[in-house]
């Protein structure tokens, strides 16, 4: 029998996220270069935000300042803790209120209410990849803007690394999250003004 029948299988290591930010610290990385730490694995984001994408942020940025201001801290592409081996940025979240204000900590799943993720050249991916990454890590509701149809899909109950409740939201509805049920947004509010995003 060869040597190589002998060998030990390759394995891939696992990079937690103490040993990630070991890593930013030590100048490992790019600045410039927007990173993700999603089960383990670097992820690279490849591609900058077209004009649509960025100002869907901004837009849902405003009006979540004047939405939730007073009962959440709101994240725009800022790490949240889900676990040893997972730190996304999403492009939104709301998170508890800290009162260091996040200075010593990222928030941890405990402390998310909310994860919202803007799509358009990315929707096929997120949808198969990002929506049961989230469901994995069991964060609770997650709204993903759908640039190419222009609606909103709230998901919702996760279960087995899957959301049991998902809807489709479309301009002239109304939603709220389940955190703060009182608070009544306007789809269209989160949406571009105008159709073409290509």
């Amino acid at each position: 029998m060869s040597d190589m029948a002998n060998a030990p299988a390759f394995t891939t290591h696992l990079i937690t996220v103490d040993e990630y930010h070991r890593m930013a610290e030590g100048g490992v990385f790019d600045p410039d270069t927007r990173i993700e730490l999603i089960d383990g694995e670097l992820i690279e984001r490849m591609s900058p935000a077209n004009p649509p994408h960025a100002s869907t942020i901004d837009r849902i940025t405003r009006r979540f300042y004047s939405a939730f201001s007073d009962l959440a801290t709101i994240r725009i592409q800022s790490p949240i803790t889900l676990g040893p081996l997972s730190e996304p940025e999403p492009d939104l979240a709301l998170v508890a209120k800290d009162a260091h204000e996040y200075e010593r900590h990222h928030p941890g799943i405990e402390d998310v209410f909310l994860v919202v993720e803007v799509s358009d050249s990315t929707l096929a991916s997120d949808r198969r990849k990002k929506m049961p990454f989230y469901a994995r890590q069991h964060v609770t509701e997650v709204w993903l803007i759908d640039l190419v149809h222009m609606c909103l899909h709230v998901y919702r109950d996760p279960k087995a690394g899957t959301y049991s409740n998902v809807r489709r939201f479309e301009r002239g509805e109304r939603v709220a999250t389940l955190a703060f049920p009182t608070v009544v947004l306007e789809v269209a509010e989160l949406l571009p003004k105008f159709i073409d995003v290509s």
